[in-house]
């Protein structure tokens, strides 16, 4: 008999009788009054309104699900890119929800409301507990579950159950109650999970990059902002060292003493030889060359000649066979007058004019050194040493900033810095000289770049650090307004370039622990990502939706039982009342001697459930490749489902299930179907 617990008049009494009128006439009986209104009364009253609403709740759930879905097929066909995007997403998640409408409407019709009308209670909180109450599978992680995580990850990233083991139906769970296909309590919980998740991966970005610089600050956000840093860098350095080889000069020329005249007079002929006799001769044409062609003449009338112009002298032009020297400052008048005319050259765009004229300079320069640290220099020794080393200081000057023969290197620091008329490159085109478009597949003229820079700034510079923060951001990050990577893209763009395409340029710019480092954000990465299975992305929903809808409204008799079992529990009615009163609203009046069974039924359901997952992911091999395996394991999981079906008053044939999941993809199998299931009744 059951038993009922009532409070009056502030005490509590447990009543044995056989329905809520005998046990209010037996408390009336033991305390003398009425308990008026009964508490058993009322919580029966409020409870039967919303249970009538099932049918009502259960077609508008399915009817919002297909109506969701419809909108992504339209705008799947719209051809639009963000349209189909959308789509995809819209199809996927009306097909999930008119897929759980039958449990879904249960639980809402059976808990959430007569809940709220008893309690007060919003009905989708009571929706999300019940949700947890039902039984499922212990593999399988309950709604919430992302809630219950580690308090520490891998680079400070909190991961989910189902990112931490990759279990695939803990991953669909977190999704679906991310899309709040589990009710709004559950997505609320997924939601904060994800922006506390995204936070923490900005913090990890943010650390990475910190630690790629030996100061500890953020020197370049972007790859853009990394080549900024080098192109000013370098024409600053470029433009100081020049300053420095042009002061080495005048420290040279202040000290007294002079070249002999006999240098200068041979020099013109010893200049046009060493042009000719290169490996790639250089030749001077009035027309083709006409700079160097002028530079050329320059060194046979005034060189060769001792003509050193200086019209402001008071005292004219000397006598040629009067000079018996020419001091520093006359040889940098000379070179000066040759320099005027190279820049003129490369200034012109004729590229083979300015190449020619540099070749006279350089030749000129060539025959004065020889000159000085000769026999033919009279004065202070020291102006010797200072000539020297501005002429070194000038060749260093060169090899770090100019094109050498063949040495595209040396090109690619000349667009840089700027060269001529050319302008220095802006900060985009140096990080594609530095990394290659995508960072991930560097080439050899890149890491060839990237070695000089190194050598000329430092490991230990602010621009090495640049550097290496803006391959980072290359590897990592779109950029800002344009579509993220994904997880999974960035995952797998590191690892290309640690492990694969990349490796020579990882270990030429990262150290090992800088490398390990980023080792373990590519893992984080990879485990975020969602895989298509993981999302519900599966065309097989739109199969499996014709069967499941076939068994809902049978599966709804049996949650509809489960759940008004817990309602009874949460508003305090006894063992049976919610049963029944759950059995009523999905199956009439007939099924109210059915509690006692809906008790066994529960237990059944951790089974139903697998099965049922066993059922699903059939279906999805079978709707990706209907071949014979395929085929095979769809027709037991079918008869699985079917037995177990049949356990809890379900009556589905392994046939009619089979004939369910068919699609059109599956048109072409079907006498092989027929053929593998006469082989299993075998």
């Amino acid at each position: 008999m059951p038993i009922y617990n009532v409070e009056h008049d502030g005490k509590k009494f447990r009543v044995e009788a056989d329905n809520p009128e005998m046990a209010a006439e037996a408390l009336e009986q033991h305390t003398g009054t009425s308990p008026e209104p009964s508490i058993i009364k009322q919580a029966i009253g409020k409870l039967a309104q919303p249970i009538t609403s099932y049918p009502e709740t259960y077609e508008r759930m399915k009817n919002e699900g297909l109506e969701q879905t419809g909108r992504g097929i339209e705008q799947l066909e719209s051809g639009e890119p963000g349209q189909m995007a959308r789509g995809a997403v819209n199809t996927a998640v009306g097909g999930l929800s008119y897929l759980g409408s039958p449990i879904s409407a249960g639980i809402d019709t059976l808990i959430g409301k007569p809940v709220e009308g008893v309690t007060g209670i919003p009905s989708e909180y009571a929706d999300f507990a019940a949700s947890l109450a039902m039984p499922i599978p212990k593999r399988i992680p309950r709604i919430g579950g992302a809630a219950t995580l580690p308090e520490e990850g891998p680079l400070g990233v909190t991961l989910s159950e189902g990112q931490r083991t990759g279990d695939l139906s803990a991953i669909q769970r977190e999704q679906a109650a991310l899309r709040g296909q589990s009710g709004p309590p559950a997505q609320r919980v997924a939601e904060d999970f994800r922006t506390q998740q995204e936070s923490q991966l900005t913090g990890a970005r943010q650390g990475i990059k910190e630690g790629l610089d030996p100061f500890g600050q953020q020197v370049a956000k972007t790859p853009q902002e990394a080549g900024d840093v080098v192109s000013q860098s370098m024409q600053r350095m470029a433009a100081q060292r020049k300053a420095d080889v042009g002061t080495a000069y005048e420290t040279a020329r202040s000290y007294p003493g002079e070249i002999h005249a006999g240098a200068f007079e041979g020099m013109p002929q010893k200049i046009k030889s060493d042009l000719s006799a290169r490996d790639e001769p250089i030749i001077i044409d009035d027309k083709l060359t006409p700079f160097a062609s002028q530079a050329i003449k320059d060194i046979d009338k005034r060189v060769g000649k001792l003509k050193i112009q200086n019209r402001a002298d008071p005292f004219g032009q000397p006598n040629a066979k009067s000079i018996v020297g020419v001091d520093l400052k006359g040889v940098d008048q000379m070179r000066r007058r040759l320099s005027t005319f190279r820049s003129d050259a490369f200034a012109s765009g004729n590229a083979a004019d300015g190449r020619a004229a540099k070749a006279v300079l350089d030749a000129f320069d060539d025959h004065i050194d020889q000159a000085v640290n000769s026999g033919l220099f009279n004065g202070d020794p020291r102006a010797v040493k200072a000539w020297n080393d501005a002429r070194a200081s000038h060749a260093d000057y060169k090899r770090a900033f100019s094109a050498g023969k063949n040495d595209p290197i040396g090109r690619v620091i000349e667009r840089i810095i700027g060269k001529g008329n050319n302008p220095a490159a802006i900060g985009n085109d140096v990080a594609d000289f530095m990394y290659g478009a995508s960072g991930v597949n560097p080439s050899s003229l890149n890491a060839g770049v990237v070695s000089r820079l190194k050598t000329m700034f430092g490991e230990q510079s602010p621009e090495w650090s640049a550097i290496k923060q803006g391959l980072f951001a290359r590897l990592t990050e779109s950029g800002e307004g344009v579509t993220d990577f994904g997880a999974g893209k960035v995952a797998q763009r590191l690892n290309k370039f640690l492990n694969v395409d990349g490796k020579e340029m990882a270990a030429r710019m990262f150290s090992e622990p800088e490398r390990d480092m980023l080792k373990k954000y590519a893992d984080v990465m990879r485990k975020i990502e969602v895989p298509q299975a993981g999302a519900n992305w599966s065309n097989t929903a739109t199969f499996a939706a014709k069967a499941l809808d076939h068994i809902g409204s049978q599966v709804g008799m049996v949650v509809g039982s489960l759940v008004g079992h817990a309602v009874g529990g949460a508003v305090g009615l006894p063992m049976g009342v919610g049963e029944a009163a759950g059995l009523a609203a999905a199956a009439g009046p007939k099924a109210m001697s059915h509690a006692a069974q809906a008790r066994k039924i529960a237990k059944q359901m951790p089974i139903i459930s697998k099965v049922m997952e066993d059922y699903q992911n059939a279906a999805q091999a079978f709707e990706t490749t209907p071949r014979t395996r395929a085929i095979a394991r769809m027709s037991l999981a079918s008869r699985n489902l079917s037995t177990n079906l049949k356990d809890i008053g379900i009556t589905m044939s392994p046939q009619d299930l089979m004939r369910a999941i068919q699609g059109p993809v599956a048109a072409p199998a079907q006498e092989e179907n027929t053929r593998t299931d006469r082989i299993i009744n075998r």
